[in-house]
């Protein structure tokens, strides 16, 4: 009774929070999911009833002093992403921040040509996999733990996943089915965005659009987005942001070992 009382209070107090952040913000974490952003933070995701695709538009206040977004862009396309940032940037007031961090693709690749097997150790002491992974033929091993960066991909949309109450007897979430030799020869042959859109391209179609990981970013090619919307990027590092209330989301989103992190300014 008393474990009730008090997840009770608990998703209460989160309510109050939301809808207080939904008012009082002079900041957005874009992609937040229904996780804390801190106060004066409103959260954008399609959990809290914001679809962020191609054609959204988003309902923001003016003057807006940082938007923040960790790990988000790997899971949208290109033109999903300019149609926010264009939105983003007229909210924004001059000299406002966007911070995004991302999966660090090109270090992931190097870790997987290089077959640093200690790295892993090291950072998440060894290799992991989803328990429905061997259910269907996925091999716990590098090159499925890096396919799972560029290109995992979930059979149900991301609202209908067991997290949220659902139960699926098929359910799968992870890389897509790939020889594992010719995964690691590609990771030395090609170029980090040719890999990318190799191991997305193995992506059952259907599929694309619930909530996986469906792209690749580096500083070059944030870069090249938005800098013709009128933002002046820099690649950045964990904690190292010019306001404290960004390193303290920097700090509550953790993946510090296989995260990018960049900053860009209206200008």
């Amino acid at each position: 009774m008393k474990q009730v009382i008090k997840k009770s209070i608990k998703k209460l107090l989160f309510l109050i929070y939301k809808n207080f952040n939904s008012l009082f913000y002079e900041g957005i974490d874009l992609g937040s999911g229904n996780r804390f952003s801190g106060f004066f933070c409103k959260g954008i995701d399609q959990i809290n009833g914001q679809k962020l695709d191609k054609e959204s538009k988003l309902n923001l206040k003016k003057n807006l002093k940082y938007v923040y977004s960790s790990h988000f862009i790997e899971h949208i396309s290109d033109e999903t992403f300019i149609n926010l940032m264009e939105q983003l940037h007229s909210n924004l007031k001059l000299g406002g921040v966007i911070r995004i961090s991302t999966p660090n693709f090109e270090k992931i690749k190097k870790i997987l040509a290089d077959r640093d097997f200690d790295f892993i150790q090291k950072n998440f002491g060894g290799l992991d996999a989803g328990k429905e992974w061997e259910k269907n033929g996925i091999e716990k091993n590098l090159e499925n733990w890096a396919l799972n960066i560029f290109a995992n991909y979930q059979n149900y949309p991301y609202l209908n996943s067991p997290e949220f109450g659902f139960h699926h007897n098929d359910f799968y979430r992870g890389p897509p089915k790939i020889d594992s030799e010719l995964v690691y020869k590609n990771s030395n042959l090609m170029n980090i965005e040719e890999f990318s859109k190799w191991t997305i391209s193995y992506v059952p179609k259907e599929h694309l659009d619930n909530g996986g990981h469906i792209n690749f970013w580096n500083f070059e090619k944030i870069n090249r987005l938005l800098k013709p919307l009128g933002f002046s990027c820099r690649e950045c590092s964990y904690k190292k942001s010019k306001l404290k209330k960004l390193n303290y989301l920097d700090k509550l989103r953790g993946r510090v070992p296989i995260s990018s992190y960049y900053e860009c300014y209206k200008i």
